[in-house]
């Protein structure tokens, strides 16, 4: 016969699951704002390099836009940087385990055995939780940064190749 306490430890087992999926996304997420802003970057300095060398040009906006997108970019890749720094998080230790293996707990039920489990796991659980939440806001901050660089990349091409 199954229990309340069988289906809310399969369930906080699942969420566990869960959770270590989305932190292995969002970590995934933050090495590739990495490499895109590198790629950005390397464009943004071909695009500098080409760019004639007048004095006048490019428009001193334009230059203030590309500045700008570079301190972006650099925003973003410290982002993703961090996004992939470990955290501290709770992990079930083998200290932790003593108090289960002792002759008082050994011959308890399996009841009393999943109950201990659950708890562990929960405590897993919320200590995971909090540190991908961390992550993604890392994350879309990154994603922000690289987007604000491409806009100030994109409008300081603009001002040069239109400028009369």
């Amino acid at each position: 016969m199954t229990t309340a306490g069988d289906v809310i430890g399969e369930f906080i087992s699942a969420q566990l699951d869960v959770v270590r999926a989305r932190r292995a996304s969002l970590e995934a997420r933050g090495l590739a704002v990495i490499t895109s802003s590198g790629a950005l970057v390397t464009l943004q300095l071909a695009l500098v390099t080409l760019l004639p060398q007048a004095p006048e040009a490019p428009h001193p906006a334009g230059r203030a836009l590309i500045a700008a997108s570079t301190v972006s970019f650099l925003a973003a890749t410290i982002g993703g940087v961090f996004s992939n720094l470990p955290r501290k998080a709770f992990h079930v230790s083998p200290q932790s385990l003593l108090p289960h293996i002792s002759p008082d707990f050994w011959d308890a039920s399996e009841k009393e055995a999943r109950k201990a489990i659950t708890t562990i796991q929960l405590k897993v659980l919320i200590s995971a939780e909090r540190t991908t939440r961390v992550k993604a806001r890392t994350v879309l901050i990154s994603f922000c940064c690289e987007m604000a660089g491409i806009s100030c990349l994109t409008a300081a091409v603009m001002l040069t190749l239109l400028r009369p």
